[in-house]
């Protein structure tokens, strides 16, 4: 399970922290990621690796947000073996 907050809640234009929690089931946390994050309005924009917090399944990183910014992409690598996904998490109205 993924769970994606932002730091200010709800987010807004300018730099915003996002903490990303990955559980597996049964509530383990889901630290073998290697974890990117980047604004969805800008598919050519680069990936910001978020930073590991420990073990506890937790990422965190700080981007900068625009007016009208309406989603965040994370994308996932399983450093067991190397698969990607890519989640697109939806951002309140006036984001």
């Amino acid at each position: 399970m993924l769970q994606l907050q932002s730091r200010p809640d709800p987010p807004r234009p300018g730099m915003n922290e996002f903490l990303l929690i990955a559980t597996h089931e049964g509530g383990r946390p889901g630290s073998a990621f290697l974890v990117h994050i980047r604004r969805a309005d800008d598919p050519e924009g680069r990936w910001e690796q978020m930073i590991q917090d420990g073990r506890s399944g937790v990422y965190r990183r700080a981007i900068r947000l625009v007016p009208g910014t309406r989603a965040v992409e994370v994308r996932l690598r399983r450093h067991t073996d190397g698969r990607e996904t890519v989640v697109r998490f939806p951002l309140p109205e006036g984001g």
